[in-house]
């Protein structure tokens, strides 16, 4: 039961930070910010961006407790691509690309193939 609390928490945690770094981001090119001053705008930032790193780093420790790191950067990146299409689709209203797709598979493939030949 606590490995299944593990992942779960895991997930969780991922999902927030991922939808705190897309705020982090994303928010000052929206039309409600698009008219604040730069201060304003690195102040917004920062503070999504310390959540993002509240969030993450603990997501991060409790992954190395379930897998391995090369498994958990794989995921990670797994999240963070899902995370740009949904953002893509969601919040930016644009649609993801050619390359996005391409740019997505060159990645999981070059962390495949290099996890494999290194670590067996």
């Amino acid at each position: 039961m606590k490995l299944y609390y593990s992942i779960f928490l895991w997930i969780t945690l991922t999902i927030l930070s991922m939808i705190a770094q897309d705020i982090a981001l994303f928010a000052q090119t929206r039309k409600s910010m698009i008219n604040d001053s730069l201060l304003q705008k690195i102040i917004n930032n920062e503070f999504y961006a310390t959540i993002l790193w509240m969030l993450a780093i603990p997501a991060m420790r409790i992954g190395y407790t379930i897998m391995n790191p090369i498994k958990l950067t794989m995921f990670a990146y797994l999240f963070l691509f899902g995370g740009q299409i949904v953002t893509n689709y969601v919040w930016l209203n644009e649609p993801t690309t050619v390359d996005d797709y391409a740019a997505i598979i060159i990645v999981i493939c070059g962390l495949l193939v290099s996890s494999y030949k290194v670590f067996g």
